[in-house]
């Protein structure tokens, strides 16, 4: 798929932008290969921990494989390192 293609190349030449990761999980998900898609979602995490989105993400990713109890973890570690974000006007996303 050429958006991952790209994704991958940006985040090469990028290495440190989370943003990049993000996207490259959020295709990976939408088409079902969630074991890409955490891999790239934490990624993310570990370059911004203080973007809720990323957890919101990966927590939807989790979700929908049906991993419902990972999927709250994720959104508790979201709040908790990161209390004061916009994650609780996004708490409906999943």
């Amino acid at each position: 798929d050429k958006a991952i293609r790209e994704f991958q190349e940006l985040s090469k030449l990028r290495p440190n932008r989370a943003v990049f990761h993000f996207y490259l999980g959020s295709i990976y998900c939408q088409s079902g290969n969630y074991k890409l898609a955490i891999e790239h979602y934490e990624k993310a995490i570990s370059l911004n921990q203080e973007n809720p989105f990323n957890y919101l993400a990966m927590a939807r990713c989790y979700e929908r494989q049906g991993l419902d109890e990972k999927a709250r973890e994720i959104l508790n570690t979201a709040l908790y390192v990161n209390i004061n974000s916009s994650i609780y006007e996004n708490i409906d996303y999943i």
